[in-house]
């Protein structure tokens, strides 16, 4: 399992460990807009008021351990997510590294005896956030990696790179408030 012959520009080494599973559900629930956890704790916060307005003692308890039932799902929905995930990957559950190496015409990814070679046109979409890279290649696979999982090449210079390789923009995973309203702006001027 060698490199070939490909000049290596950046290489990442990384692992899934149980903090880049929980950013993998964040990513989820940030880009596909689902937050299991609100969902649960408005439907906590509704059983608990109605619980106020129902006519009878027994129907009162039955909106009360709703209300209360949803509260403890929604506590322990994030690390029971993360719990199953990590029962499903076996990435996770061998401690393997995976190594991301990219040079000038694709990118291979190594992985325990596997390799696979892809090219920049086959990323999808290109996500970041402050500790991640998150890569979309042929809108099936995701992988994440670290910014500090960089051995070769710096992570600041890797946003140029895949941005000039790939032809896409790198789309920030949240958007902070400033963002938001210059976004806002912009779009307003342009209009």
């Amino acid at each position: 399992m060698g490199r070939g012959h490909m000049t290596v520009v950046y290489e990442a080494v990384t692992k899934h460990t149980k903090e880049t599973l929980k950013a993998f559900l964040r990513f989820k629930e940030q880009v596909g807009g689902k937050h299991p956890s609100r969902q649960l704790l408005i439907i906590a916060v509704c059983s608990i008021i109605l619980r106020f307005f129902a006519r009878t003692p027994r129907l009162s308890l039955i909106f009360t351990v709703i209300g209360i039932v949803m509260l403890l799902l929604a506590l322990i929905q994030r690390p029971l997510s993360v719990y199953n995930l990590g029962k499903t990957d076996p990435y996770y559950q061998s401690h393997a590294d995976i190594r991301f190496v990219f040079g000038e015409r694709e990118f291979r990814i190594l992985r325990q005896e596997e390799e696979i070679k892809v090219q920049y046109g086959e990323i999808a979409y290109i996500y970041a956030d402050e500790t991640y890279f998150y890569l979309s290649v042929n809108n099936n696979d995701l992988h994440i990696i670290g910014k500090n999982d960089f051995v070769q090449g710096e992570a600041e210079g890797f946003y140029e790179f895949l941005s000039h390789k790939t032809g896409k923009t790198i789309v920030p995973v949240r958007l902070s408030w400033a963002m938001k309203w210059e976004i806002l702006k912009e779009a307003w001027k342009n209009r």
